[in-house]
C-alpha cells in the first residue's frame, strides 16, 4: 500500500500535480513510519522536500531533508546523506545564503569522496560551482565544474555531464572568453541532442542564445531562444 502510494505521488508530480502528490506521499510516510522501514522513511522525506520546495514552502522542504538526513546517518547509507546535504544546500543558496550553503557543500562533498560516490561528487561540485559563479568568483566556479565533470564522466551520467559542459561553457562567457564558451556550450547542445532529450536541448538553446547576444549576433540570439 505504501508503495502504491508513494509511486502515484511519483507519477502525480511528474503530471505537475504537486499538491496531490504531496497528499500521497504523505499517506505514503505515514504507512512506512507504522511499519518502521526506515530506508523507504528516509527516501519519502526526500520526496516531500522536493515537493514543498517545488511549492514554495521552503521551510517544510528542509524540515523533511533534515528528517531524511537523520534516517540516512541512523541506516549509515553515506550516499544518500550526502545527496541530502546537496539538497539542503540548495536550499540555502536559493535564499542567497552563499557560506551556510558551501559550508554544507563541503561536508557532503567529504563525505561522498569518502564513500568513493562519483555521482554524489559530481552533484555536489556542481552545486559549489553554482554559488561561486552567483557570487562572482568565477576561477573558484570553473575549479568545482571541472572537478564536476570528471566524476560526472566516471559515473557515466550523461545529463549531469552536459549540465557541467553548459555550466562550464557560461562561466567562460561571464570570464570573457567567448570562444571556449561556444565549444563547451555546443557539446553540451548535441549531446542533448543525440540523447533526444528534449528538456534539456531547450536549456541549451537558450545558454547558446544568451552567448549570441554577447557576442553582438542579435539575430541568431533571437533564433536560439526562440527555439527554445
Amino acid at each position: 500500500v505504501a508503495s502504491a502510494h508513494r509511486q502515484t505521488g511519483t507519477c502525480q508530480a511528474s503530471l505537475g500535480n504537486l499538491a496531490q502528490a504531496e497528499e500521497e506521499l504523505r499517506l505514503a510516510l505515514s504507512t512506512y513510519e507504522r511499519i518502521g522501514y526506515l530506508t523507504n522513511i528516509a527516501n519519502v522525506h526526500n520526496d516531500l522536500g522536493v515537493i514543498l520546495r517545488w511549492l514554495g514552502n521552503h521551510t517544510g522542504s528542509e524540515a523533511h531533508f533534515e528528517q531524511a538526513l537523520q534516517g540516512w546517518e541512523k541506516i549509515g547509507n553515506i550516499g544518500m546523506a550526502a545527496l541530502t546535504i546537496n539538497n539542503i544546500a540548495v536550499g540555502h543558496h536559493y535564499r542567497g545564503e552563499y557560506a551556510a550553503a558551501l559550508d554544507l557543500y563541503e561536508d557532503g562533498l567529504g563525505r561522498a569522496k569518502k564513500a568513493g560516490l562519483d555521482r554524489a561528487k559530481a552533484f555536489i561540485l556542481a552545486g559549489i560551482g553554482d554559488v561561486h559563479r552567483d557570487q562572482g568568483t568565477l576561477a573558484e566556479a570553473l575549479s568545482a565544474y571541472e572537478e564536476g565533470l570528471q566524476a560526472a564522466r566516471q559515473s557515466r551520467d550523461a545529463s549531469l555531464i552536459c549540465y557541467l559542459l553548459d555550466a562550464i561553457g557560461n562561466t567562460h562567457r561571464l570570464h570573457g572568453d567567448n570562444a571556449l564558451a561556444a565549444d563547451f556550450i555546443r557539446q553540451a547542445y548535441e549531446d542533448a541532442q543525440g540523447r533526444n532529450s528534449t528538456f534539456e536541448v531547450g536549456l541549451y538553446q537558450i545558454s547558446r542564445g544568451v552567448l549570441s547576444y554577447s557576442q553582438g549576433n542579435v539575430r541568431q540570439a533571437e533564433e536560439c531562444l526562440l527555439q527554445a
